[in-house]
């Protein structure tokens, strides 16, 4: 599973923190077996937004707004709303918004893994990614669906929660292999 680098002493510049967690935010949401495509990473951060409304110090909210688009290789995450949170130059939390917000991604297999839900909620001091309101996640690999569900990144356990519903999920069956080892 791809996760941010933790490099305290590697400074981005504080508009590039916003971006870069977003971006990181959305590789981690899908609490299946994703893993992010590697040369993402390495490609250049764009964000488009009707307006942005923020600082640059390190405290304080910023507020992208409008058709919100942040694409970084395969990666393309929409939103209606971004908003930023920092506390002495830490990033609190992200959230996303959208009628639904949705992340699409394609892993280092080729294959795409989609994600949508009213609220995504990156939170990296509990190290926890939520995902609110008619959440939808789809994989090769299977289903999730749910009011409510909870990824906890460092133990990779997920908690699902219909919210006086169901949580529905499906596990597709691995493709079978070859001769030759291939799937």
């Amino acid at each position: 599973m791809f996760l941010p680098p933790r490099h305290p002493q590697q400074q981005l510049p504080d508009h590039r923190v916003v971006f870069a967690v977003l971006v990181w935010m959305a590789a981690l949401i899908c609490p299946f077996t994703l893993s992010a495509a590697t040369a993402d990473r390495l490609q250049a951060v764009d964000v488009n937004a009707d307006t942005i409304d923020g600082s640059l110090a390190d405290d304080g909210e910023s507020l992208l707004s409008g058709t919100v688009r942040i694409t970084q290789g395969s990666l393309h995450v929409q939103a209606d709303n971004a908003r930023v949170t920092r506390t002495g130059g830490d990033l609190q939390r992200v959230l996303l918004e959208g009628a639904p917000a949705r992340l699409k991604q394609i892993d280092d297999k080729g294959q795409a893994v989609n994600a949508s839900a009213r609220q995504i909620i990156y939170q990296p001091a509990a190290d926890i990614i939520e995902l609110l309101g008619n959440v939808v996640i789809e994989q090769p690999q299977g289903n999730l669906t749910g009011e409510r569900i909870t990824y906890h990144l460092g133990t990779g356990r997920i908690q699902a929660d219909g919210q006086g519903g169901r949580v529905s999920m499906r596990m597709n069956p691995k493709p079978a292999k070859t001769d030759s080892g291939a799937e």
